[in-house]
């Protein structure tokens, strides 16, 4: 699925009409991308892999708890796609990057369950990895715009 999406984010028209949209949809509709239909595509894309993800982690476990499998699953991934430099504000972003965010929180997490770190400071150091990742965002945002200024 990573290389399948890396190639079709990469290399097709869908994965740079996607881009584009992300950067600015305004403009990507003013040049000729057919906006509703691209976000449609991406929503049903991601809610199949979603879907596909569900039942791969159901598998794991053998047995699908209802109500609290995958809860708070959502900080995670936003932890592991902000530091793999997916810009906040959409229009930046690898697949590559994605991979290593997800690399690092992983790593992260098992080092916290090898030291024997409870839980809930266990969520205080992922927001901290998440500030830190938002504030890399911003950093990066900012730097950007000074050298489209000069």
């Amino acid at each position: 699925m990573v290389a399948a999406g890396a190639f079709v984010l990469a290399w097709s028209p869908v994965g740079r009409h996607a881009l584009a949209i992300g950067v600015n949809e305004e403009a990507a509709f003013l040049s000729g991308i057919n906006s509703k239909r691209t976000i449609l595509a991406a929503f049903v894309v991601t809610g199949a892999m979603a879907g596909v993800a569900g039942v791969m982690y159901a598998l794991l476990l053998n047995s699908a708890p209802s109500g609290s499998l995958g809860v708070l699953f959502e900080l995670d991934v936003l932890t592991a796609v902000m530091l793999g430099g997916v810009a906040f504000n959409g229009g930046r972003g690898t697949i590559r990057g994605v991979v290593l965010g997800v690399l690092f929180l992983a790593i992260l997490q098992n080092g916290l369950i090898l030291l024997n770190v409870s839980t809930s400071f266990g969520m205080v150091i992922k927001g901290a990895a998440l500030v830190f990742a938002a504030t890399l965002d911003q950093a990066a945002l900012r730097s950007l715009f000074a050298v489209k200024s000069r």
